[in-house]
């Protein structure tokens, strides 16, 4: 015989079709329990009417605008000065001025190229403008003195300057509806004599 709970109702049957509905009750007992919760005149219900009941959720898809992989390194020349510049979201996680270990291995590279060269290498690091001018100021210094860090583990002695310039020389203009141009504005220049 089966019983039913004091103050089981509508709102137990439903928690026992969706348990029936994740599976079948794995024993008598299981199904019992199911009965009891469910109450002995209301009919269990299969697992293809909670199926056909439920209504899927689609998760929301939104695609990330990544940067065009030709814009993570740029190189100019100009009146005998190279100046690479690179994209400081592939050199630190957001909001950081810790190098990344694959922005390591670029830097290392480019520090190869460097030991070809003469002169000073100066590192000058970039903000986008979300923030106040004090803190862009002290996280272009900061990610400016990282790279020059790494860059002096390969080149020794060499003389290499570094500066913040926080959001004071933007390469593209900004404007909530453009992550992308906030993205080549945050970058790292370095430059030497060509």
């Amino acid at each position: 015989m089966t019983r039913r709970l004091p103050g089981t109702g509508r709102l137990t049957a439903v928690a026992a079709a969706l348990v029936v509905a994740l599976g079948a009750p794995a024993s008598a007992q299981d199904a019992e329990v199911l009965d009891v919760l469910a109450g002995a005149d209301t009919p269990r219900p299969s697992a293809s009417d909670i199926a056909s009941s439920v209504r899927r959720l689609e998760p929301e898809v939104r695609l990330l605008e990544l940067p065009d992989p030709r814009s993570l390194r740029e190189e100019r020349e100009d009146a005998g000065q190279t100046t690479v510049s690179l994209s400081a979201d592939v050199l630190f996680p957001f909001d950081s001025a810790e190098v990344t270990d694959g922005a390591r291995t670029t830097l290392e590279a480019l520090a190869a190229e460097l030991a070809e060269t003469e002169g000073t290498i100066a590192v000058v690091g970039h903000t986008d403008s979300v923030g106040t001018e004090e803190y862009n100021q002290q996280l272009s210094e900061n990610r400016a003195d990282a790279v020059a860090e790494v860059l002096r583990e390969h080149l020794g002695d060499r003389e290499i300057t570094t500066e913040g310039r926080s959001f004071r020389e933007p390469i593209a203009r900004e404007s909530d509806d453009d992550p992308a141009a906030a993205a080549q504005n945050r970058r790292v220049e370095i430059s030497f004599a060509s």
